[in-house]
């Protein structure tokens, strides 16, 4: 943190642009006024006390702690969001780090589920997803033996336990595949076969979030080796423009969400 400037890279425009966002998303008050000029309090207590002491006796050189604190969230809001989280849920991370370095049985419970429910995993790899915007904990659980992905954002109360666990290969090369290509699921790949008309094609190169990869294409026919779930929440967006001819699972899923949104809109 020597010289947050240099770590900036964004324009002064860019962090203005930035900074009236994150002010419109987290503060809530009708009376603030349309003017870009509004003061933000930030608290200093404790352990950040001492921080700021430290920056303003040895870091700030020709310039002031305000302008300090600017580079600092230029340079935080410049890096990609899946770094930004590990910075927010740093207490998280480090619980899992820990318990990856020394093969330990990880508790904790998440948001997702309800509030007295834990897990008991045994923790194998963090990955990012393909977007780079969370991140999350692919792992064993430790009492079903099954495969299973958590959103590290909705880990609560993480603790390392003393109980330690061998890493199994298969499971760990499978794993390990699965962080590279859809850290988000775990579940079993199946071959499909879509065919996309011209609008599917346009579609299928702009609409890139949680995009499966294609294995081939042959003319308007497109190969994937993916979780079925993941094709099915990916193309239910595109309508006409894409028909799942294989798996017949996919296809009438498929079919059968279409039926019944129209079927809702036809009352």
């Amino acid at each position: 943190m020597s010289d947050l400037t240099e770590m900036t890279s964004i324009s002064d425009a860019d962090a203005a642009h930035l900074a009236d966002k994150i002010v419109s998303t987290y503060i809530k008050n009708d009376r603030i006024s349309s003017s870009k000029n509004i003061a933000v309090t930030l608290t200093v207590s404790g352990s950040s006390y001492d921080i700021i002491r430290i920056i303003e006796n040895n870091m700030l050189r020709d310039t002031s702690l305000s302008q300090y604190l600017k580079d600092m969230f230029n340079s935080y809001l410049s890096i990609p969001r899946s770094q930004r989280e590990a910075i927010i849920f740093k207490d998280t991370y480090e619980d899992i780090e820990k318990a990856l370095k020394q093969g330990r049985v990880l508790t904790f419970t998440t948001t997702s589920s309800e509030y007295d429910k834990s897990f008991a995993v045994e923790p194998y790899f963090i990955a990012p997803s393909k977007e780079e915007q969370c991140n999350y904990l692919l792992c064993c659980d430790a009492r079903t033996r099954t495969p299973h992905t958590f959103r590290i954002s909705r880990i609560r109360s993480a603790f390392v336990t003393s109980d330690k666990f061998e890493i199994d290969s298969e499971l760990q090369k499978e794993l390990q595949e699965k962080a590279i290509r859809s850290p988000q699921s775990v579940s079993k790949t199946v071959p499909a076969v879509i065919k996309l008309n011209k609008y599917g094609i346009r579609k299928f190169k702009v609409v890139t979030k949680n995009r499966p990869i294609v294995s081939k294409i042959e003319g308007d026919l497109y190969y994937f080796d993916w979780p079925e779930l993941q094709l099915e929440e990916y193309f239910n967006r595109f309508g006409r423009d894409a028909i799942v001819l294989e798996p017949a699972s996919l296809k009438e899923n498929l079919r059968k969400y279409y039926y019944y949104a129209l079927r809702e809109y036809s009352k």
